[in-house]
């Protein structure tokens, strides 16, 4: 079985690159899969098996470029908010087409997309701290940055969704929220993509 995590259109479709990021459940090995299928219909997709601990956050990040392919990285956390293992390199797969021609259907967290663009069931994981960027994040940087806060102007960065908001109806896009000038996070100046909540998803500490 498969359970989405992060989706930007459906794997199963052949004229829009997407992406995915999902849990497996293969045969009772769980495993981190990402994939990337490109416009014309070739997937390429990395996955990596680990034993889940009940009550512990595991940190993915995953990269694609026409130069480099597809790269998944893995670290485990004991508890949200505190301090992991580094970032290592777990997954690849070999380089292919980036298109311009990208799926139209919403990015959604914490649930997954048909080739028509419907909403399908995710994987009842909490989400936490979902970043993407629109270039490639070497691993020393995935490192450098993946136990601190962003402040959300940082270079390449179009989406920022700390899931932190408690109560909300809505998880806030905090990419360029900052205010250099006041040192706060300023909501009315932010090129902001909230995610509406849908399916009466729960909040967790």
């Amino acid at each position: 079985a498969t359970f989405a995590l992060i989706t930007k259109g459906g794997l199963d479709a052949t004229t829009k690159a997407c992406y995915h990021l999902s849990l497996l459940d293969d045969a009772g090995t769980v495993k981190f899969r990402i994939a990337f299928r490109e416009a014309g219909g070739t997937q390429h997709a990395s996955t990596y098996a680990f034993t889940p601990a009940l009550g512990r956050w595991y940190s993915l990040a995953g990269t694609f470029s026409a130069a480099a392919g597809l790269n998944l990285y893995f670290a485990a956390r004991q508890y949200e908010g505190l301090p992991g293992a580094a970032y290592a390199l777990v997954g690849s797969a070999s380089p292919g087409a980036v298109s311009a021609n990208g799926s139209t259907t919403p990015l959604r967290l914490g649930a997954g997309s048909s080739a028509a663009g419907a909403a399908q069931d995710g994987a009842g994981a909490a989400l936490s701290e979902v970043r993407i960027y629109d270039q490639v994040l070497a691993l020393a940087t995935l490192q450098a940055r993946q136990n601190e806060r962003l402040v959300g102007t940082e270079a390449g960065l179009v989406g920022y969704w700390r899931a932190d908001e408690w109560m909300s109806p809505a998880a806030l896009d905090y990419e360029r929220a900052y205010s250099l000038t006041s040192k706060l996070y300023d909501r009315a100046s932010a090129t902001a993509r909230d995610a509406t909540l849908v399916g009466s998803p729960e909040w967790t500490d």
